[in-house]
This record gives C-alpha cells, sequence and structure tokens, in this order.
C-alpha cells in the first residue's frame, strides 16, 4: 500500500502524530477537541491558520489531508456543555469557505449542514432522521455547501494546487493555488462587513470568478477585489469545468457589482 501522505509533527518516538504516515488533518481539524482551524472561525485571528499551513512541509502531500469542520470523534461545531461552543450560521459559512478552497479533501459529517449541535461522543452522534433531511434544504448552510461543491469541483487548482499565502489580516485572508498550468487566487472575509482585498504578485490574464461567473484581467500582477461579508471569491486561470455561479447564491452580490475590482 502507498502511503499518500506522512507526517513528523510529534517529538517523541512512538508519537502517532510522528508515525511516518496521516490521512486526517489532526493539527487543523483535530480529534477530541477543537482543531486549530475552527478557533480561527470563532474569533481568532485569521492568520494563525499559518501555525498549521507552516508545518505543511513534513507531509509527503498535503493536499491529501481530510479535514473536516464536524467528526464523530470531537465536539460538534455548534457545540454544547462544558466541552463545546454554540455557532452562528456566519460562522459555519465562514469555516466552510475556508475548508472548501484551501488545501486538502473536505470531510462534511452528517448534521453539518443543518448546524446540528452536540459534545463529545456519544452526543455528536444525534440522530438527524427523515425529518431533518427534508429540512435541510431549507437551511442556508446546506445551500452553500451546494455552491461550495460545486466552486471545488470545477477547478483542479482547487483539488490539488499547492497553496501560497498571499495576504493575511484578523478578519481577511487569501491564497493561491496552482497545479500545472491552473491557477486559483481565493480571497475570503470573516468580517461582518465587505472588503476590500489589495493583492500583488499574481500572474497576468483572464481570469473567472467562480462564485459569480464574472470574467475579470489583471494586469501588473496586481488586483484589488470586494468580498462580502463572511463572503469568498474565486479567480480561476484554467480550466473550468461547469458552472458554479449558476448553483444557488447565498450572498446577495450581483456579477455587475463585482466589475468594482480595480486593475492596477
Amino acid at each position: 500500500m502507498e502511503i499518500i501522505t506522512g507526517t513528523h509533527l510529534g517529538s517523541l518516538q512512538g508519537d502517532a502524530m510522528n508515525s511516518g504516515m496521516s490521512v486526517l488533518d489532526m493539527p487543523g481539524s483535530a480529534m477530541g477537541t477543537w482543531g486549530q482551524f475552527e478557533r480561527v472561525f470563532k474569533g481568532d485571528n485569521y492568520n494563525n491558520v499559518d501555525n498549521v499551513l507552516n508545518n505543511d512541509n513534513k507531509y509527503k502531500d498535503n493536499t491529501y489531508l481530510v479535514t473536516y469542520l464536524d467528526n464523530h470523534d470531537k465536539p460538534r461545531f455548534n457545540g454544547t456543555g462544558w466541552d463545546g461552543m454554540t455557532a452562528s450560521t456566519e460562522q459555519y459559512i465562514d469555516g466552510l469557505n475556508w475548508y472548501f478552497t484551501a488545501r486538502g479533501i473536505p470531510c462534511i459529517y452528517y448534521g453539518t449542514e443543518v448546524q446540528m449541535q452536540g459534545g463529545n461522543d456519544p452526543d455528536n452522534r444525534r440522530v438527524l432522521g427523515l425529518n431533518g433531511i427534508q429540512q435541510s434544504k431549507n437551511n442556508s448552510v446546506y445551500n452553500q455547501l451546494k455552491k461550495l461543491n460545486a466552486i471545488r469541483k470545477s477547478s483542479v487548482a482547487l483539488q490539488k494546487g499547492q497553496q501560497f499565502k498571499l495576504y493575511g489580516t484578523q478578519d481577511q485572508y487569501a491564497f493561491k493555488r496552482v497545479f500545472a498550468n491552473n491557477t486559483a487566487i481565493v480571497a475570503l472575509n470573516k468580517a461582518g462587513n465587505q472588503s476590500t482585498i489589495n493583492l500583488s504578485n499574481i500572474p497576468n490574464g483572464k481570469y473567472t470568478e467562480l462564485y459569480t461567473g464574472a470574467t475579470v484581467d489583471v494586469n501588473n500582477n496586481s488586483y484589488s477585489v470586494n468580498v462580502p461579508s463572511h463572503g469568498l471569491r474565486v479567480l480561476v486561470q484554467g480550466n473550468v469545468a461547469g458552472q458554479p455561479w449558476n448553483i444557488g447564491n447565498l450572498q446577495k452580490q450581483t456579477v455587475s457589482s463585482y466589475s468594482k475590482i480595480s486593475k492596477k
């Protein structure tokens, strides 16, 4: 059996985190407790994701790491009791925006789509039931998951590309992902208001914005992008499969308003 990813994050011999193999993003998503990524979406500085990403060179291929907001061995993101903290719809959206665009393979545990509450095992395994399944389609998180899944599916750079940081503040973060001749530029905003993110060192050329369908021309290797509150923008240069912008739009921002991007 081929070992796809390897990790040497532990300090002691015999430590599971020093075993040389891994399929789960344990530092970012964790087991038994909160992961470092989800803390970011509960109010921490966005730059704290770098505490995890700076160790990515210890994996054979970090794009194979499984990432998750919820798991059967940890408190729900919408936690309850002594071992959890409740989460807002916006915090769910912020977290999932990250998981579906950043390196790794996002895994969705049942109940995330309806913001299911729960503490640690076994409280994190509550029954969703037929009624929960039927009601899920009216949930904003469910609809955003459909959108994000279509976005990720449409770009090989979002599935397999190596990730490079472009920008980071308390509530905004941006990176590029590159795979062969495909590049994706991702800008994320977890603040309660729209934010303009000024980026540099961006490859020139024509891009397709996967959330809105807008076409963007980048010149002089820089641009400014307006990102909605609790939103994202994903610009792709290269092949785009399908039309993810035609999937339900949670963020009420039109293609025409996206033309505010300024070319520098």
